[in-house]
């Protein structure tokens, strides 16, 4: 429109900002926009629901073959926003082989962490079962 000549900033309440929490967020129009003209008016309309879900974590482990799948200790979380602190990991995990490869999934975990703005639901894994040097001893006869 040509006649209008908006100016001003809107403002709004209950916005969530690039730090908040996990969590449902009603946001609302309060105002700050104004036209040159009478005839416009701005109306604040229905609130908006916002949602903040839960950010997933890359679990990261690895160990020498040790003829097990399962991995109780040597895990690293990352994928953590905002300088928050590290989560606190607890409990274990096993691959579907305890062949030496790269996996990128665990076949059961018993893992949980402690900061409810991350999940390990949908997390990406990256777990490693490297190769066991053989010990070759050679002796004369």
């Amino acid at each position: 429109f040509t006649d209008g000549d908006p100016s001003g900033t809107a403002t709004f309440s209950g916005a969530p900002t690039n730090t908040s929490n996990v969590g449902a967020y009603t946001v609302a129009y309060t105002g700050g926009l104004a036209f040159g003209n009478e005839r416009y008016i701005v109306s604040t309309g229905n609130d908006l629901a916002w949602s903040i879900v839960a950010r997933p974590l890359t679990v990261t482990v690895s160990k020498v073959y040790d003829g097990s799948a399962l991995f109780s200790s040597g895990f690293s979380l990352s994928n953590i926003v905002n300088g928050d602190t590290t989560p606190t990991l607890t409990g274990s995990a096993s691959t579907s082989s305890d062949d030496a490869a790269t996996y990128n999934s665990f076949a059961s975990s018993t893992l949980s962490q402690n900061n409810s703005n991350y999940t390990l639901t949908g997390a990406t894994i990256n777990a490693t079962i490297s190769s066991k040097p053989l010990n070759i001893t050679v002796s004369k006869t």
